[in-house]
């Protein structure tokens, strides 16, 4: 951009030092004043104006306010200058100075233009005038290629209608305009016609927008693979409900509202991309530690120093000044530049946030929630002081740089962007400054302003918690909302802590700086509650119930009114204890509380089903109180028996042992009746001293708990959890039993609010007895009763109902969007329907879509959908106790064993029902498998059984019921006839259950049989079980266990072989002719509407009634006619010519094609056309809106599952197995034509074939990896370098969870050595799997000192190397140093020692990798595992205390809160996975022994030591003895140590079938190279010399097949030297000189090419490689041919040729020799005979088989190969 020469310019800037000379210049150059400067005062203050104007359009981004609020200053500066102003003209005129030069200067005659009258005085004719001002000069800003006519034309037509030239019909209803609005303004004013502006105006608006839209990528560290093709943005919708009287929290729901990019996309993808594009991830709400954009604390220590050093740097003060703050705020660039800069002592403080310099403070304004709680004069008497700003005092070193930065007093008062001289957003000068601190050697990755903006909201996350957090930074970014409604702080404490954690990161306070003033006000909910007054409140209402118990002889009404002031004062204590919501109704009855477990249940909100329900602890207050309420109803009942028999008898029901269907908690109104009591009740019980809402609890809750110092389960408790984050949620390895510990807490609450329990002495004498009616059921509030669950059809009239009114605007694109909201209003807020509000939000979705095809996708951001949760669960939870304890007291009952087999059976089959958790049906083949002898291996006892789905389960046998099985060895010899012994379980049950219940209990009716029982049981909930095991136990995770002989392996002492059941082989087909890299121009809506296309002729096809063209032609000919070559058939040509249509839709064609020309079923000649168009379906759309934009072609294994895992998850869940079969037949086919990668399917789809393939799940024992690495280490087939690198794989994957790939393409400075953190980063050469896997793995627990020596040492290696390359590959390729070793032989040498190491052949490396998954899951949770299990953790942890290993490893992957519901989820972001499903489903083996550990748990509380004791041969004492040695001893905890030694001689077991390993033998020698390494190379030396024909050069060919460089230039120069001295036709490599003694025939080479995609060439590679162990004859072979080939084929001498000959027939083909014949050669003429080659057995014997000759040239060039490695080696 030219400078401004003009003196009024220079004039300018020097009468005022504010003004930038940057932003001036720029204006002046866009707006294109004359030389002159003609009209320049009247251009510059019309710029003034309409970017004014700009600045206030609503819904601005932030960069954009800012950059147009600094425009508007700079201009405004300007204007007010005395220069400006002495260049107005002082003679006005009305004329257009530039009139008669517009053709020169359009735009400035635009803008001098004055505007007419009629616009003037019309506000909305003026408005749109200015916008379209400001659009015209914002497309010449920052669309600078645009053409001049453009520009011109629509100047040149707005200066018209400015000028009323034009009358202009209609101005802008209801100014400001949203940014959205303004983005299709010159569209809508073109279509209503306003103003007939041409189309390329429009469409240079469009791409300017689009560039004002488009976001920063400074603060996105990472990108998916396969981005979802949609944006996410959150909305909070306001509810309003009429009946009960909600929360304001209620009121609130945020929504993740997902906008696709695509019109086109499907409803399931616009879902799919909800459910995975919320804008805070799981890992995110949970504050993981080791998050991408979460730092680690010595990167904070480093980068706190930097920051410091730069803040002193005169010239680098402006910009780290701006790094410091965002740091310091946790806030954005955006709102750091915004903030006002004051210095005056005295000044008017802003209403919103700023920098007070004088006072040396942050000053910033607390959240205020939509909808939330504002006092009134009548609350204030029992609130603290509010104070809605709170003061943040900044350090030292950030006071001192904004005190010389602002030392101009004229910058006073202005955003800190005046200050510092930023005109931008900064974001590019801060990521410039920050990349310097990646020079640092101590630091591994580069930190992104967005990582640097975390680092002090994560501190105070990690000392308090995200809500306390959000509460002092006021910050809602980093964690859910909701706590925000209740919680406040203290003033002084949130400043303090602030300091205190700012000096903990480096930073110095001056003294007088720490000492702050005292401060008594609250910020943050405007309800902070002086709990002294409300202490006087409630000890006053304590002293006035007392009062009333003491006085006698009460009348009637007296009697009610102090009953009644009971239940108030007793359901205010429950609210205070439980921090229940108010409602018209409390949760509190004989249902929902659990007095033995000490828990109650809430499910309190107005949406119930999707709030999380909550289980919270029964504190001592409370149960006090609640034995106080019963033995008070008995009192009263007793004085009403006489006057009020009825009435006394309802009271007596709440004493009594049952439920009797009417309220506990309940009051008597003035008709005698019982009623429930609600929040109107206890707010009038408060009054008239208090008016505060009933909610002030939750307040209390919110504040005091955290106040008294404990954070950790506060939010849970109050129900302010989401998705995945419940304590019981299916991935939580926390239990019930955990939140016990926050009763101290409770009691320490209503201790400070003095709300202490009524103790009321117990009754004696006779009371009111009820009789108990069995028909009664028990008493459940309204809003907990679960209710039907509609039909499709009920709940598809359910949502047409409120969209029927409306279908008219919902068609309207100008109406569509306000309402849809009010739809989603109606929906959210639906509360009476029992349809579950996120099934309401999809139907909701499914309409819209069908009707506008509506780009947005709306859902619930807090959906509990991992979470299995009723609200009975505690009622049910009761139940299952007394259920236990009363089977476990009928076996006690008679341990003898007179009984007959039959009854030991029952015994034994309830044992294991209720101790080991036994789920599985009563059948002929579960009883013979049960009464025939247990396996037992390793200390495990277990039994294989069938389920009640028919699939294989083990069961684990516990403790207890191991010894039964001991005790009563004539088990065996029972019946195995089935109705007897269900008459004989059913008596048994009905026994047990007349024990415990003299009423039926609904759950007890409904066990009919021993199956009810089981599923009831294992159902049911405990409070010891974590949740993770209770899932297991129920099938709601998908995992894989590992199968009995593997198992067995695992735990072993030495190696056991196992062979593998079926011999997997690697398809290494070759690349066809078709480019695998991305077509750029390829167009998404075209491909769209080919597939639309295709499908609507094979719907056609399959109506019409005339004659039928085989299906394969029809799609041929629609894509033929598609893309405009209707006569072509070659599918070559075609997919040539199909240059914008997206690779993967060719790819899916292509495939289409070869599937409809397949034999059918039952006896069809082809396909049927009904699977063809099913194929289409279910591949073609799907795949194509996660697909598009990427080389399909050339993606990895792992790219390609990631994508194929997406798509499947993006529709049905019922149709995955089904629809995982078409991807697999569709991925087999490109594998053969295309050449892509092999997918590994067990990723992608588990259940495949699962019946007829091997399971893969495996684990490697430490034993076995000690065992390997020594092999690795003492390999003399391999150099020191080579060892080196084969360990430090191993130890990559199997002690840090590496993948094979992320373990192969590490750079040496992704391994911090300091820390031991291992960076995993996307590269061009190896794509991770998805945006998840570019993460941290925090290694330095998991690696020993001789571990970390070898990398160390390795990196060191590889540093002397190439000292000038500080990112070299850690596995670098000696002879290039721009390429990453070929590592094949490397991989399959660890893969070679592990099988030798362990005996089993079926173990490959990516298992090192589940192995780490397992051991850290079960060390992580460390429960009751057997003595094998805890030895071989033990072994991994390498530690004698498990314990404190396990809290270390939680510390570092959780953080300090320690919380157990994260464990998973914290091993899934380790594993780079998104889910902890996919870790569960895939990874991890060992939830079968984890689950059986949680059972020897629960036995230890369920079961007496006597109760054990009695199954033995020794006494109680020793028992006692032999459970605490081997507790001391950290070996294994509960019964284990007594079943242990009662089992080392029982000999009533069988074993698995596996054997030891005899012949142990060593490493095989690498120069005798197996048959596939061969197959492998083969493939390879073709890959290479069609890449090389394809003008790759070797360095690229080297990195995209992953070889070494060395083997790429041999083949090359082998291959050429071939071609030149023998005339060898098969290939089409040229030298530079491009002299060739030879030419290629084109035809032959066609041919030759595609042999290797034919599975014959295949075989006969195989038959060849089979023979390799005689390599000097393979040698001799290819020289022979060598030396004897020409152009015409191999001539030979018969006399030397019987070797030759001989070696074709091992090939399994016959040679003919054709009659003698002279050949011309460049060398002269030969004389020989031509052999033909033809298999054998084949009756034609004229014609050649090339596919012979092909494979000699291929033996000849492999030999070559492997003749110069050998040279090197040597």
């Amino acid at each position: 951009m030219t400078e401004v020469k003009h003196k009024l310019f220079h004039d300018i800037l020097n009468d005022d030092g504010r003004i930038q000379s940057a932003t001036l210049n720029e204006i002046f150059n866009i707006v294109d004043l004359t030389i002159d400067f003609s009209g320049a005062t009247k251009i510059i203050e019309r710029v003034c104006h309409v970017y004014k104007i700009a600045s206030n359009i609503e819904n601005l981004p932030c960069d954009l306010i800012n950059e147009y609020r600094g425009i508007y200053t700079q201009l405004n500066f300007a204007i007010n200058t005395d220069s400006f102003k002495q260049s107005i003209p002082s003679v006005k005129t009305s004329k257009n100075e530039i009139l008669l030069r517009m053709g020169d200067y359009p735009l400035s005659a635009m803008l001098v233009e004055p505007l007419s009258q009629a616009c003037e005085n019309n506000p909305e004719k003026k408005y749109l005038l200015d916008l379209l001002t400001f659009m015209l000069i914002e497309i010449k800003r920052k669309y600078p290629n645009v053409k001049d006519t453009i520009i011109e034309n629509a100047a040149t037509l707005i200066r018209k209608y400015i000028s009323a030239d034009i009358h202009l019909k209609k101005g802008i209803k209801n100014p400001p305009l949203n940014f959205s609005q303004v983005g299709v303004l010159a569209q809508k004013v073109k279509e209503f016609p306003l103003i007939p502006f041409e189309q390329q105006f429009v469409t240079a608006w469009s791409k300017t927008y689009a560039l004002l839209t488009t976001e920063k990528p400074a603060d996105i560290e990472n990108k998916y693979l396969f981005e979802l093709p949609n944006k996410v943005q959150i909305r909070p919708y306001v509810l309003f409900s009429h009946g009960d009287a909600i929360d304001a929290e209620d009121t609130f729901t945020e929504m993740v509202e997902v906008t696709s990019e695509n019109e086109e996309t499907s409803f399931q993808t616009k879902d799919a991309s909800f459910i995975y594009g919320s804008q805070l991830s799981i890992f995110e709400k949970m504050h993981l530690p080791y998050r991408t954009n979460s730092l680690s604390n010595s990167e904070v220590t480093l980068l706190v120093a930097f920051l410091k050093e730069q803040l002193a740097n005169v010239k680098k003060m402006p910009i780290s000044l701006l790094a410091a703050l965002t740091l310091l705020t946790s806030r954005k660039l955006s709102y750091c530049l915004t903030l006002r800069v004051y210095a005056q002592k005295d000044f008017t403080p802003p209403d919103d946030d700023y920098i007070d310099l004088h006072r040396g403070v942050w000053v910033r304004k607390s959240i205020q929630m939509p909808s939330c709680y504002t006092p009134n004069e009548a609350d204030k008497p029992f609130l603290n002081d509010y104070q809605p700003f709170v003061s943040l005092a900044l350090p030292s070193e950030v006071l001192s740089a904004l005190k010389a930065l602002c030392a101009d007093k004229q910058h006073l008062g202005l955003p800190l962007s005046s200050n510092l001289n930023i005109s931008g957003d900064g974001n590019s000068e801060i990521t410039a400054l920050l990349n310097h601190l990646a020079e640092n050697p101590q630091v591994f990755r580069k930190i992104s302003p967005a990582a640097c903006r975390t680092v002090l909201f994560e501190l105070f996350n990690q000392k308090f918690d995200g809500a306390y957090a959000s509460l002092a930074l006021a910050n809602t970014e980093y964690d859910t909302t909701t706590s925000l409604y209740y919680l406040s702080g203290s003033v002084d404490k949130v400043a303090n802590d602030y300091i205190d954690i700012v000096k903990s990161l480096g930073f110095e306070y001056s003294e007088t700086r720490e000492n702050n003033s005292q401060n008594t006000a609250f910020s943050g909910s405007q309800m902070p509650i002086d709990t002294g007054k409300l202490a006087a409140l409630f000890n006053k209402r304590r002293q006035e119930l007392l009062s009333l118990i003491e006085t006698e002889n009460l009348s009637l009404e007296d009697i009610i009114t102090r009953f009644n002031f009971f239940s108030c004062y007793t359901a205010m204590l429950f609210i205070g204890a439980s921090a229940h919501r108010p409602r018209t109704e409390f949760s509190f009855t004989k249902f929902t509380i659990d007095e033995d477990a000490g828990y109650i249940l809430l499910s309190d909100k107005v949406h119930h089903h999707e709030s999380a329900c909550r289980v919270v602890p029964l504190c001592e207050s409370m149960k006090i109180q609640l034995q106080s309420y019963r033995e008070f109803a008995k009192v009263t009942a007793k004085s009403l028996k006489k006057q009020e028999p009825e009435l006394a008898e309802s009271i007596a029901r709440i004493y009594g042992e049952y439920d009797h269907n009417q309220p506990m908690l309940c009051l008597i109104d003035e008709n005698r009746r019982i009623q429930p009591i609600g929040k109107s009740n206890l707010e009038a019980y408060l009054a008239p001293e208090s008016n505060l809402p009933l909610n002030l609890f939750r307040h209390l809750w919110a504040s005091k708990i955290r106040e008294n110092g404990e954070f950790k389960c506060v939010k849970a408790m109050m129900g302010h959890i989401g998705s995945g984050e419940h304590v019981l949620s299916n991935y939580s390895c926390a239990s019930i039993s955990d939140i016990k510990f926050m009763s101290t807490s409770i009691e320490t609450l209503l201790k400070d609010i003095s709300l202490l329990p009524i103790d009321i002495k117990s009754v004696i004498g006779p009371c009111v007895q009820v009789k108990i009616n069995q028909e009664i059921k028990s008493y459940i509030p309204s809003y907990l009763q679960s209710t039907p669950s509609k039909t499709r059809k009920e709940k598809l009239q359910w949502v047409r109902t409120p969209i029927k009114p409306v279908l008219k605007q919902l068609k309207n694109n100008e109406t569509f969007k306000a309402t849809k909201d009010k739809l989603v209003i109606q929906a959210l807020s639906a509360s009476t329907t029992n349809i579950e509000m996120q099934e309401r939000i999809y139907l909701l979705n499914r309409y819209l879509d069908k009707i506008h095809k509506n780009k947005t996708w709306v859902g619930l951001q807090n959906s509990c959908r991992d979470l299995d949760m009723s609200n009975d669960i505690v009622h049910v939870m009761q139940q299952h106790n007394n259920l236990s304890q009363a089977i476990s007291n009928w076996i006690n009952k008679d341990l003898t064993i007179t009984q007959t087999a039959d009854n030991h059976l029952v015994k034994i089959w309830l044992s294991l029902i209720i101790h080991s958790k036994m789920n599985v049906p009563l059948t002929k083949e579960n009883v013979l498998t049960i009464t025939q002898k247990p396996f037992l291996e390793k200390a495990i006892c277990f039994f294989e059984l069938q389920d009640f789905h028919d699939k294989k389960s083990r069961i684990i046998v516990d403790s207890y019921t191991l010894l039964l099985l001991k005790k009563f060895r004539d088990y065996s010899k029972a019946s195995i006839r089935i109705p007897p012994l269900k008459r004989l379980f059913k008596s048994a049950i009905d026994r047990i259950l007349s024990n415990i219940v003299t009423r039926r209990e609904p759950e007890f009716v409904k066990l009919k049989s021993i199956d009810d029982v089981a599923k009831f049981m294992c159902r049911s909930r405990n409070d010891i079980h974590c949740s993770l095991a209770h899932a297991y136990q129920n099938n709601k995770i998908q995992t894989t266990c590992l199968p009995p002989e593997k198992l067995v392996r695992w735990l072993s002492d030495k190696p056991l072989h196992i062979s593998p059941t079926a011999e997997l082989t690697e398809n290494d087909g070759l690349l066809c002719d078709y480019k695998g890299d991305y077509n750029k121009k390829a167009n998404y809506k075209k491909s769209l509407d080919l597939i639309k296309k295709i499908s609507t002729d094979l719907n056609t096809y399959g109506l019409s009634n005339g004659p039928k063209t085989k299906i394969k032609k029809l799609i041929i000919s629609t894509w033929a006619n598609f893309i405009g070559t209707s006569q072509e058939k070659n599918i070559g040509i075609l997919i040539q010519n199909s240059t914008d249509i997206e690779d993967v839709v060719i790819a899916t064609i292509v495939w289409l094609i070869e599937v409809s020309n397949r034999p059918g079923r039952q006896k069809r000649k082809l396909t049927a056309l009904s699977t063809v168009r099913s194929y289409l379906s279910i591949v073609a759309k799907p795949l194509l809106e996660y697909a598009h934009s990427t080389s399909f072609f050339s993606l990895d294994a792992h790219e390609y599952e990631e994508l194929y895992i997406q798509t499947l998850d993006s529709r049905s869940k019922k149709s995955r197995v089904h629809r995982a079969g078409v991807f697999r037949n569709f991925h087999n086919f490109l594998q053969k034509q295309f050449d892509i990668n092999t997918v590994d399917w067990f990723e992608v789809e588990p259940s495949i074939n699962n019946k007829h393939l091997p399971s893969d799940a495996n684990i490697i024992s430490m034993r076995e990896y000690q065992a390997a690495l020594t092999l690795l280490a003492n390999d003399r087939e391999l150099d020191e370098y080579n060892k080196n690198i084969n360990q430090i794989i191993l130890i990559l994957c199997y002690r840090a969870g590496l993948r094979t790939g992320e373990a192969c393409f590490l750079r040496i400075d992704d391994i911090d050595t300091f820390d031991w953190v291992i960076h995993v980063k996307s590269c061009y050469l190896h794509r991770l799997k998805t945006r998840t896997s570019n993460r941290r793995i925090p290694a330095t627990l998991f690696l020993s000192d001789s571990e970390k020596a070898l990398i160390k040492k390795h990196i060191e290696v590889v540093k002397h190397y190439y000292p000038d390359n500080e990112s070299a590959w850690l596995f670098s390729d000696k002879t290039n140093n721009h390429c990453a070793k070929a590592l094949q032989i490397n991989l399959d040498r660890i893969r070679e020692v592990l099988r030798l190491a362990s005996g089993d052949e079926t173990l490959k490396l990516k298992h090192a990798r589940h192995s780490f998954a397992n051991y850290l899951m079960l060390t992580m949770n460390n429960s009751f595992y057997p003595s094998t299990i805890n030895h071989e953790i033990r072994a991994w942890a390498r530690t004698d205390s498990l314990q404190t290993f396990s809290t270390s490893v939680q510390k570092l992957l959780i953080g300090n809160s320690l919380e157990k519901e994260k464990i998973m989820h914290a091993i899934a972001l380790t594993m780079g996975h998104i889910s902890p499903s996919t870790t569960l489903q895939n990874y991890i083996h060992t939830l079968d022994v984890f689950s059986a550990a949680e059972n020897e748990k629960l036995l230890s509380k369920a079961i007496t030591m006597n109760e054990v004791a009695r199954l033995t041969t020794i006494s109680r004492t020793n028992c006692y003895k032999t459970v605490d040695r081997k507790y001391r001893k950290n070996e294994i905890r509960g019964f284990q140590a007594i079943k242990e030694r009662e089992l080392k001689n029982w000999k009533e077991v069988q074993r698995v079938g596996i054997n030891a390993v005899v012949d142990i033998v060593g490493l095989r020698s690498l120069n005798i190279k197996l048959p596939q390494h061969i197959i492998r190379e083969f493939n390879d030396i073709e890959r290479v010399i069609r890449l090389k024909e394809s003008d790759l050069t070797e360095l690229d060919i080297t990195k995209k097949l992953h070889v070494g460089y060395s083997f790429t230039s041999d083949v090359i120069d082998s291959a050429l030297k071939i071609k030149k001295q023998s005339g060898y036709c098969g290939i089409k490599l040229k030298e530079q000189s491009d002299c060739l003694l030879f030419e290629t025939n084109s035809r032959n080479y066609q041919t030759y090419c595609k042999f290797v995609r034919q599975d014959s060439f295949q075989t006969l590679i195989s038959r060849l490689a089979a023979q390799t162990i005689n390599t000097k004859q393979l040698e001799e072979v290819s020289q022979y041919w060598f030396e004897n080939h020409t152009k015409a084929g191999l001539l030979v001498d018969k006399n030397t040729a019987a070797n030759f000959l001989q070696f074709i027939e091992t090939l399994d083909y016959k040679t003919n020799l054709v009659n003698e014949c002279h050949i011309r050669t460049p060398y002269g003429m030969r004389k020989g005979i031509l052999v033909k080659y033809y298999p054998k057995g084949s009756t034609s014997r004229k014609k050649t088989d090339n596919r012979v000759q092909h494979l000699l040239f291929l033996l000849k060039v492999w030999v070559d190969v492997t003749n110069s490695r050998r040279k090197e080696a040597a």
